[in-house]
């Protein structure tokens, strides 16, 4: 059952990332692993999304169901897809200087042995590097 968690203060505000993160319609066009990013239903505090993830012809659709408090914290309960279960959050704090700490965490198992041996080649790197490619977009959007 792995488990990642990854905090990183960068020089960008909790709206910011927020913001950042929640563009799940944005994905596709800077995540080279994200094929394709569809929202099924959203408001201010509730979003369904189904993400099309993988490297080569391996691909695999994830859905969540994101519980979201604007610009602190979005809460990813896992709805369909490749998983017995999984689940994850993002938290955007506020720190000194407009920064912010974001903290990711995700837990997850595959529904098989050989879903694992399918999907972890593909799944480990993208959830060791998530935070890390959402702050080098940061830097392209907001320019710091």
């Amino acid at each position: 059952m792995p488990q990642v968690s990854k905090i990183v203060q960068v020089p960008f505000t909790a709206q910011q990332m927020y913001d950042l993160i929640n563009d799940i319609e944005a994905y596709p066009q800077f995540l080279p692993w994200c094929k394709t990013a569809t929202i099924h239903t959203r408001d201010a505090t509730k979003l369904e999304a189904s993400l099309c993830i993988g490297k080569g012809l391996v691909t695999q659709t994830i859905s969540t169901s994101n519980t979201m408090v604007p610009n602190a914290q979005i809460k990813m309960q896992y709805k369909a897809g490749p998983f017995k279960r999984c689940a994850g959050s993002w938290d955007f704090v506020p720190a000194e200087n407009d920064h912010c700490k974001v903290v990711f965490n995700i837990d997850y198992e595959f529904r098989s042995i050989l879903t694992a041996m399918t999907m972890e080649p593909i799944f480990n790197p993208i959830t060791n590097t998530m935070i890390d490619a959402f702050y080098k977009r940061a830097q392209t959007i907001y320019g710091k």
